[in-house]
């Protein structure tokens, strides 16, 4: 079951009058504070490369002027584009700017991944392409994953549930 399928993903709304194709700053506010990573070291962005003109353009306004919240890649950001200090993971299989999970804050620690046994086969056959003096070479490796959680949790105190896995609507 994927991050999408599984019923822990926090999904926000957009604001009032954004316009489409979009995403701004108060879209990432929203986004961190419905965020609850298991491990807060390994949590990421998953977006696709078109977001990156979204992303260079997002600032934090403080006063007349503005801080920039994206990052480019540096030594000290360990070699990742940074988006409010956690690494931007550009990924063709995200769906494009304005689509939901077009944008994801996840922490990969909270996906649980498990290995069915007997782990890994492998077979050998020299019958396959014998007429070519060829051997063909089989591996299965199964497995399967799934979120940690079932659903969105809901905080001791607080009206807001939480997630390792957060996007924003359709824009």
């Amino acid at each position: 079951m994927g991050v999408l399928n599984g019923g822990s993903l926090v999904t926000i709304s957009k604001e009032s009058g954004q316009s489409a194709d979009t995403i701004i700053w108060d879209n990432i506010k929203k986004m961190l504070a419905r965020f609850k990573p298991m491990n807060p070291a390994r949590a990421v962005w998953v977006t696709n490369i078109d977001s990156l003109p979204q992303l260079l353009s997002l600032y934090q306004p403080i006063g007349t002027a503005g801080v920039p919240v994206y990052t480019p890649a540096s030594q000290a950001a360990g070699g990742y584009n940074q988006l409010v200090g956690f690494p931007v993971i550009y990924s063709e299989a995200a769906p494009t700017v304005g689509d939901k999970m077009d944008l994801l804050l996840m922490d990969p620690t909270a996906y649980l991944l498990i290995d069915k046994a007997p782990g890994l086969q492998t077979a050998v056959s020299i019958h396959v392409r014998f007429i070519f003096d060829e051997q063909v070479f089989r591996f299965v490796y199964r497995h399967n994953g799934q979120p940690m959680f079932s659903s969105a949790i809901t905080p001791f105190k607080g009206s807001d549930t939480v997630s390792p896995f957060v996007c924003i609507e359709a824009r």
